[in-house]
């Protein structure tokens, strides 16, 4: 008997392209350097030439991609043809019929951070649409079946004639 005292995590991987002589590489740079280091460990050169190969040629896919709405044609095209739920959040900092106070500009940063988190945490399972030609500083749109189902405006503005701060 042989103990071979290693992680099984990539174990079937190696053992598929021993039998087969070929290999699915998992998804993600640091999936596929792991992989590299069993098959070097096993010294399973084609294995090894696979992933390094990917690895040279790959470079950092991003985490996921958010479509920045540019045009409401655009906006709908992407909402009806989604097969998944769609979150919309519209930001526009540029609306200036407002005065702006450090609390705005705060809470529009925790809802862009919310957002932003949001997005990696559903990536694949939820579409995330930016819209940044809005009329609203910052709302959020939910939809599901092609259709609006919820929207929450969430800013606190200053109106600039009256003074007094209107949180909605």
């Amino acid at each position: 008997w042989i103990l071979i005292d290693r992680c099984g995590k990539h174990f079937g991987s190696v053992l598929c392209y021993l039998r087969e002589g070929k290999v699915t590489l998992p998804k993600g740079r640091q999936a596929i350097q792991e992989l590299l280091a069993e098959a070097k460990y096993y010294l399973v050169e084609g294995l090894v030439e696979l992933c390094q190969n990917t690895l040279q040629g790959n470079k950092e896919q991003p985490l996921c991609v958010i479509p920045v709405v540019t045009s409401s044609k655009e906006e709908e095209r992407l909402i009806q043809s989604s097969t998944k739920p769609v979150v919309k959040l519209v930001y526009n900092r540029s609306n200036n019929k407002y005065s702006y106070t450090s609390n705005s500009d705060d809470n529009l940063l925790k809802n862009i951070e919310l957002f932003d988190r949001l997005s990696l945490s559903f990536n694949g399972r939820v579409l995330f649409i930016r819209d940044v030609i809005g009329d609203e500083i910052c709302c959020w749109s939910f939809y599901g079946q092609s259709r609006k189902l919820a929207e929450v405006c969430c800013t606190s503005i200053v109106y600039a004639t009256e003074k007094k701060q209107t949180k909605v």
